[in-house]
C-alpha cells in the first residue's frame, strides 16, 4: 500500500485532517471532499420536504343564517277577517274513528217467509205475479179441503160417542183430516216463497238493501254493524241507518262479489224499489 492510499484510510476512519498528496490519491480526496460538501444541502432539502402538507378535511355540515326570526312579519287578523276566512280554533283531542267503505246497493222487497227469495230489479214481475195467482188458488183449494176434512172428522167422532158409528170410520176421517192439513201447509209455504203481492210491493213498511261486496273485502266488513244509507242523487242528505239481516246466500261468481243484506225502515214511504 503506498502513502496515498494510507492517507485515504486515515481520512475516512479517523476523520482527522491529512495532507493532500498528488497523483491518484489527491484526486480521490478532492472528489470525496466535494461530494461530502454537496451532500449537506441535499439532506436538508429532503428533511424540509418530508412534512405532511395535506389540507384539513371539510366539515360534514355548514350552517348559514338565512334570516332572523325578528325580521319576520307578524300578521294579526281582526275578528271580522277571521269570520270571513272561516278560521276558528278548536281543542285537539283523541277519539276512536271507525273505518267506513262506500259502495252502491239495491233496494229490494224482502221475502214473506224465512226461506223466501227477495224481489229485486232483475226479477220478472209478470212471471212472479202469475206464480202468485196460481199459489193463491192452490192455497184456497187446500184450505177448503181442510175445512171439509175437519167437519167429517168431527161428525165421525160424534157418531162413535153416540154409539151410532164405527171406529174405523172415525179413524179414516181423522187420517183424511191430517192429509188435508198437510196439503194446506205445503200450499201456504209455497205461497210465502213468492213474496208479497206485486200490487203491494211499493207499500212495504220494511225494505231490504242488497249490497254486493268483493270477496277480497268481505273479511274487513263488520257484518254485525249497521250501515248508513244515502240516495245516489243526494249525497248531502242525512243518512238513514239500516240493520243487518240474515238472508238467503247470494252473489255473483263472475264479478267475485258476495251479497250483504240490510233492513230499512220505510214506514214513511221515502224509499221505493
Amino acid at each position: 500500500m503506498d502513502a496515498g492510499t494510507a492517507n485515504i484510510g486515515i481520512l475516512y476512519s479517523a476523520a482527522k485532517p491529512a495532507p493532500i498528496t498528488g497523483g491518484y490519491a489527491g484526486a480521490m480526496n478532492r472528489s470525496h471532499l466535494w461530494l461530502a460538501a454537496a451532500a449537506v444541502p441535499l439532506l436538508v432539502l429532503a428533511a424540509c420536504g418530508g412534512a405532511d402538507t395535506k389540507p384539513p378535511a371539510a366539515p360534514p355540515a355548514k350552517a348559514d343564517a338565512v334570516i332572523h326570526e325578528t325580521d319576520l312579519l307578524r300578521l294579526t287578523l281582526t275578528p271580522d277577517a277571521q269570520r270571513r276566512l272561516g278560521i276558528r280554533t278548536e281543542i285537539a283531542g283523541t277519539a276512536t274513528v271507525t273505518r267506513t267503505r262506500q259502495t252502491s246497493g239495491e233496494i229490494i222487497v224482502p221475502p214473506s217467509g224465512a226461506a223466501g227469495i227477495p224481489v229485486g230489479s232483475a226479477s220478472n214481475l209478470a212471471q212472479i205475479g202469475a206464480a202468485q195467482a196460481a199459489a193463491d188458488g192452490e192455497a184456497a183449494r187446500t184450505q177448503a179441503l181442510l175445512r171439509l176434512a175437519t167437519v167429517a172428522r168431527d161428525r165421525a167422532d160424534a157418531l162413535v160417542k153416540a154409539e151410532a158409528g164405527s171406529v174405523r170410520g172415525r179413524d179414516e176421517a181423522a187420517a183424511a183430516f191430517e192429509t188435508a192439513r198437510a196439503a194446506a201447509g205445503v200450499a201456504r209455504e209455497q205461497r210465502l216463497l213468492l213474496g208479497p203481492a206485486v200490487a203491494a210491493m211499493a207499500r212495504q213498511p220494511v225494505l231490504w238493501v242488497r249490497v254486493p261486496v268483493f270477496g277480497s273485502d268481505i273479511a274487513a266488513v263488520a257484518r254485525a254493524a249497521a250501515a248508513l244509507l244515502r240516495p245516489l242523487a243526494d249525497t248531502t242528505a242525512a243518512p238513514t241507518p239500516a240493520r243487518p239481516v240474515a238472508a238467503p246466500p247470494s252473489g255473483n261468481a263472475a264479478a267475485g262479489t258476495t251479497d250483504l243484506f240490510y233492513a230499512l225502515d220505510n214506514r214513511a214511504g221515502r224509499w221505493r224499489i
